[in-house]
């Protein structure tokens, strides 16, 4: 390896690299905001996708930098997370951890150093041991670092429950039975509905339930009281790689809910990939420095949510948390508390643009946006520019791999679909989802991906696993998309929603929703496949219109029939719906489109 630093005419310096063949070019300098920027831009050599004799090695993707890796230290993630604090606590022993946008309540970093080993010592007190699963069924509370912390401190897993679940009884007694979780702690405005659940549950599943977020007994609060103990460590028999930190729940946007094993290794190995990121690419908005002011939205149950959380926290940034979501409470939270950056999802993004009180706020501080949890389209970061002047920053990334793998800037250049390249420490490669032969540049196929942070696997379901994860440790995410020769990944479909229909030949929904999307009176766009027979599916399109758009299905069905060959044709109607019904980021629930289960306003057939 070898570098040079140059002045180049656009940046502050440039510097070339060459690993491996590979060169890489770092260009630093200050965007239209004043934010350093530093864009790491790979010129492909060594990442050649001609298949050749050198074959598997050049067709999967990796992280190309100047900055070696760092080593990923072995350690319990409660450990790792006051280690940090700690030298937060030492340049200012005041600085706000975490702050509810609603309610005013905040922790301190040093309030966190010293609370969770006490906490601690209460859950060890009421009888939680080594590997214990505690339920966790709340909003999003400013002590939820708190008890995260402690649970894991003590060697015990947290199982996330979402405040937010559709079906939310049948879908809380799946994730009881299945994570086996014997211990909960409830917010205090959901206790009615969890109690109802823990009603049909067989007697003694729960030895006790802590109430967070109210005057109701017994009060999570209570467990403070004692003298702190020290963590749970691999001396006691906790191993960072084995050991389960948490369980969210995937999405269950195709099928059951599945319990995600997160290992302790998991959670510190995306916190170091994080760390190394903000360090090389400096317009994340992060620092080593308590002037960040990050703000969550989504469910701390979501992955999303809960990575940058604790990522934020590792950097000494605060944090403000919004309890109840509305484009009002998130406009107003903005202006209040100075954001500079936001975790949003495109949901979040519209709703901004759509609120008429968009322009009645200062949003000056905001400074860095992101956009994950769900497809991201050029109609809604267009118009969330148009009146937001903050970088956009498009991240995708799974449940299963505890992380965001991919991401990029979107600028004006940027296409729809465009995931953006491959983070540190992780691998990707595009595969024939039939014979598992490895692709090439432009040639779609299944998107798989391999790293540090993947889960131990899924709770009670080794099939599940072995399907999911494959010898190899590469996981197959079930998404079908590509990459081009600049090493930009593009996501288009889910391979379970690729339509087979005439001649056999597979169409791409994403495609559909495109086209419909590009018409005037469409707000929103969705498109499956309807069994014409074994063999032979028909799309079908589910629109929302704009307001005050003319009801005409038969209008939007003749305006894609028209650009598309017959085989794609929108040969099983187009529905006009008042709404697409999705989960709590914004993904559209197909299972329920596919059942007919939305209120109809018009169709054609």
């Amino acid at each position: 390896m070898h570098c040079k630093e140059e002045q180049g005419p656009l940046a502050e310096t440039e510097k070339t690299c060459e690993i491996s063949g590979t060169t890489i070019k770092e260009l630093k300098q200050s965007n239209s905001l004043g934010v350093s920027q530093r864009r790491t831009a790979i010129e492909v050599s060594a990442m050649n996708t001609s298949k050749n004799e050198l074959g598997k090695e050049q067709l999967v993707l990796s992280w190309q930098g100047c900055k070696p890796l760092p080593t990923i230290p072995d350690k319990n993630f409660a450990v790792f997370m006051l280690e940090a604090m700690a030298k937060v606590v030492e340049g200012d022993d005041e600085a706000i951890a975490v702050v509810d946008a609603e309610t005013g309540k905040k922790r301190t970093f040093s309030e966190l150093c010293e609370l969770v080993p006490r906490m601690s010592a209460g859950l060890a007190a009421a009888g939680v041991g080594l590997g214990d699963r505690v339920m966790y069924y709340s909003l999003n509370h400013t002590d939820y670092p708190l008890v995260y912390l402690s649970v894991l401190h003590r060697g015990a897993t947290i199982v996330h429950i979402s405040p937010i679940y559709e079906g939310l009884q049948e879908d809380m007694m799946h994730a009881m039975r299945l994570s086996g979780a014997s211990w909960a702690i409830v917010h205090a405005e959901l206790l009615d509905q969890a109690e109802a659940v823990f009603s049909l549950l067989p007697p003694n599943t729960l030895k006790k339930v802590w109430v967070i977020g109210g005057a109701v007994e017994p009060a999570i609060e209570d467990l403070v009281g004692h003298a702190p103990i020290p963590p749970v460590t691999q001396l006691d028999g906790l191993h960072p790689a084995s050991a389960v930190a948490q369980m969210p729940f995937s999405s269950g946007t195709t099928g059951s809910r599945k319990g995600v094993m997160i290992s302790h290794s998991n959670e510190v190995s995306r916190m170091i990939m994080f760390k190394y990121l903000a360090d090389v690419q400096e317009w994340l908005g992060t620092s080593e420095s308590t002037d960040s002011t990050c703000l969550l939205v989504t469910s701390l149950s979501h992955i999303y949510s809960h990575f940058f959380l604790f990522a934020s926290l590792m950097f000494g940034g605060k944090v403000v948390l919004l309890p109840h979501v509305s484009s009002s409470a998130i406009l107003r939270t903005i202006q209040e508390h100075q954001v500079t950056l936001a975790i949003f999802t495109p949901l979040h993004l519209k709703m901004i643009v759509e609120s008429p009180a968009c322009q009645e706020h200062d949003l000056s501080s905001l400074k860095l946006v992101t956009s994950g949890a769900a497809s991201l389209s050029e109609h809604v970061v267009k118009n969330f520019k148009k009146k937001v002047e903050a970088l956009v920053y498009n991240l995708w990334g799974m449940t299963e791999l505890a992380s965001f793998a991919t991401g990029c800037i979107v600028t004006q250049d940027w296409k729809s679909l465009c995931i953006g390249k491959v983070m540190p420490f992780f691998e990707v490669k595009v595969v024939d989802p039939s014979s598992g032969q490895l692709l090439g540049a432009d040639e779609p196929g299944e998107i798989c991906v391999r790293s540090p942070t993947t889960m131990i696997g899924y709770a009670n379901n080794s099939a599940a696993t072995s399907s999911m994860i494959d010898a190899e440790g590469w996981v197959h995410t079930g998404d079908y998309g590509y990459y081009d020769s600049q090493g930009l990944i593009y996501l288009t479909d889910r391979i379970k929603d690729l339509m087979k229909t005439r001649s056999h030949i597979q169409v791409q929904p994403s495609e559909l929703e495109d086209l419909l999307l590009q018409h005037p009176h469409v707000a929103e766009a969705v498109v499956i496949g309807v069994c014409q027979d074994d063999f032979e599916e028909m799309p079908r399109a589910f629109v929302v219109l704009e307001p005050e758009a003319p009801v005409q299905p038969e209008v939007l069905q003749r305006f894609v029939n028209d650009r598309v060959p017959d085989f794609k044709q929108l040969t099983g109607g187009v529905w006009v719906v008042e709404e697409i019904p999705k989960n709590s980021t914004g993904k559209p629930m197909k299972r329920q489109l596919k059942a007919g289960q939305v209120t109809q306003l018009a169709s054609c057939c």
